[in-house]
């Protein structure tokens, strides 16, 4: 349960303390709209914000802040370790192998 403090029983907020965030909802909308693959780089997405809207400029690590508030994490894939040629020709040979010949 939640305690209220006196005046927010009746009614009346508390003044808000710290800086005002810079990005509205409708901003961050936008910008998730504006990273539409997952290969597309925050200061990509940073420098198409910033031409879209006329008035606010943002830097990168806010971009940053907002998609990992989000949960999408920049992350690059694991290297996935290609076979080699006499390997694939041995799977060839036994695929039609049934379970009694091994």
């Amino acid at each position: 349960m939640v305690k209220l403090s006196r005046d927010e029983e009746f009614g009346v907020k508390k003044k808000q303390t710290g800086r005002p965030k810079k990005l509205t909802e409708r901003d961050e909308r936008a910008m998730r709209k504006l990273k539409k693959d997952s290969f597309v780089t925050t200061g990509q997405v940073q420098t198409d914000f910033n031409t879209w809207s006329c008035n606010k400029t943002v830097c990168e690590k806010t971009v940053c802040r907002l998609f990992k508030k989000k949960g999408q994490h920049g992350r690059s894939a694991g290297n996935k370790i290609l076979l080699g040629v006499a390997r694939i020709a041995w799977y060839r040979q036994k695929q039609h192998l049934s379970v009694d010949d091994w």
